[in-house]
């Protein structure tokens, strides 16, 4: 067995990020390739943590609310960028929805403490980025379903 490849340091990111107990192991299936983000983590996300929000936007979409709230952050994303969308969020029908909650400053107000730590962070080895061929990066990380880091390993 060799020591030192790929996948052993894929093993032991993995190890890592697993025994910290705060990332979730994701799939590559789990992963919208067309859009760049794992619909389902962010739609929970969400759903948890802005369930008036959520209600409002279900009273007017029903059934259709997930595809135009996803319709809506796709195009966000693609305007003004990822790191725009983690800070300010995105408007669905002019309602404000958060993708992430950062760390408050003080602990004294428990609402903010508690989104913060509703947030939901994964990682998906191999994963397959494209439809049309089986490219794949290493090991990505991701905030609520959005991807943040992505990681291309070699050995020495």
């Amino acid at each position: 067995m060799k020591k030192h490849t790929e996948d052993r340091l894929e093993d032991a990111i993995e190890h890592q990020l697993v025994e910290l107990d705060r990332y979730q192991e994701g799939s590559s299936s789990d992963f919208d390739a067309d859009r760049a983000f794992e619909p389902a983590r962010i739609l929970a996300f969400i759903q948890k943590t802005q369930s008036k929000l959520w209600n409002s936007l279900k009273s007017i979409h029903g059934d259709d609310t997930e595809k135009v709230v996803l319709d809506d952050l796709y195009k966000t994303l693609e305007t003004q960028g990822m790191l725009n969308v983690l800070r300010y969020g995105f408007k669905s029908y002019g309602k404000k929805i958060k993708v992430a909650f950062f760390a408050p400053s003080t602990k004294l107000n428990p609402e903010t403490l508690e989104l913060y730590d509703a947030n939901v962070l994964s990682f998906t080895r191999q994963l397959y980025f494209s439809k049309n061929d089986k490219k794949s990066l290493d090991v990505v990380l991701f905030l609520n379903g959005l991807p943040v880091i992505t990681m291309e390993l070699k050995k020495p």
